[in-house]
């Protein structure tokens, strides 16, 4: 399950789909490398981490990377590896964060040395002839003003499509993004962007961002004809209301959320958890999912989960519940949950 290919500044392809069933690595500390060979040898095509030792261990990403590689699990070039450059500002705040540069360095020299790191960790393959290179690479955050993050994504340009194959921007809002990538008056065409646009927005995914980040999926959405995924993480964490038991419409009786997860579930049959039909939702709702389970099983479970609910939905009975699921879930999110 993949979302279009990435595109350079020439506009033309430049490679590998992003999955969009993607593994998060995050706060999985010593145990990184394990699980990222254990996800990729479950079937996931797709891992995202980042060049900050606060909560991620890029280092062991590439362990379990060239381990998988290496046991003639997949190639290097079945595997979108995407990592993060994550702007600090001061020197302490860059000792917390561990981020591989110096912080009183000029802003492209510190992208030149954290995306240096970065090939060296996750994408030098032992043996193969062919120069390293990373699919995505995530400005984390915004810097402290839009000029900041204007001199970033301008910075990492010269570095697409050939070190890197395309740029995504992460923990960001909608005005942000609108003032960076302004829209079109109402009734008129998008005007040629002045930067070119994110392949991919990777944000907290939940009721307090926005109705589930409604405006930013907007963005994504509308960008050049959805050329922008919008990419969500925390999907089961921060939203147990949408997949467990007793979930409920906030405003009053009537079916809540995990009421149409669960019938997606039954549905499918298989033996397919309400967690792996909670994604299958939100993929159908032009969404990439960032899962970051630290169980073999559940791995599993998730890929085959979907899979068997992207199966069932081709069906004529399938494809109408599902669809009907589907419009009462995006209605949910998109009334805040009526609270």
């Amino acid at each position: 399950m993949t979302s279009g290919p990435p595109v350079g500044q020439d506009g033309h392809e430049t490679g590998l789909q992003m999955p969009r069933m993607m593994y998060g690595t995050a706060w999985k500390k010593e145990r990184t490398a394990e699980l990222v060979y254990l996800a990729i040898k479950s079937g996931f095509r797709g891992i995202d981490t980042a060049a900050m030792g606060k909560h991620y261990r890029e280092d062991l990403a590439g362990e379990g990377i060239r381990r998988a590689i290496g046991e003639g699990i997949v190639r290097r070039q079945d595997i979108y590896i995407q990592t993060k450059f994550t702007p600090v500002e001061d020197p302490q705040t860059a000792a917390d964060s561990q981020v591989p540069y110096d912080p009183t360095s000029p802003l492209a020299t510190q992208i030149r040395d954290s995306v240096s790191s970065s090939l060296r960790n996750l994408a030098t393959i032992p043996g193969s002839p062919d120069p390293p290179y990373l699919d995505s690479l995530v400005l984390h955050s915004p810097l402290r003003t839009a000029a900041a993050t204007r001199a970033a994504w301008l910075a990492l340009q010269p570095l697409v499509p050939h070190t890197i194959r395309s740029l995504g921007i992460s923990n960001v809002d909608a005005a942000i993004l609108e003032e960076l990538w302004p829209p079109a008056p109402p009734g008129q065409p998008p005007p040629p962007p002045l930067l070119p646009l994110p392949s991919v927005v990777q944000n907290r995914f939940h009721r307090r961002q926005g109705r589930w980040d409604e405006r930013v999926r907007a963005f994504c959405r509308r960008s050049a004809g959805g050329a922008a995924t919008y990419q969500a993480f925390w999907i089961l964490t921060a939203n147990r209301e949408l997949w467990q038991e007793g979930g409920v419409a906030a405003g009053g009786p009537g079916p809540g959320p995990a009421e149409f997860v669960a019938a997606v579930a039954r549905g499918a049959g298989g033996g397919v958890s309400t967690a792996a039909a909670l994604y299958a939702l939100v993929l159908a709702l032009d969404v990439a999912v960032l899962d970051g389970t630290t169980s073999v099983e559940h791995m599993a479970e998730d890929l085959g989960g979907v899979e068997r609910v992207a199966v069932w939905r081709r069906t004529e009975a399938g494809r109408a519940v599902f669809d009907k699921c589907l419009a009462a879930f995006e209605e949910w999110i998109s009334s805040g949950a009526r609270g």
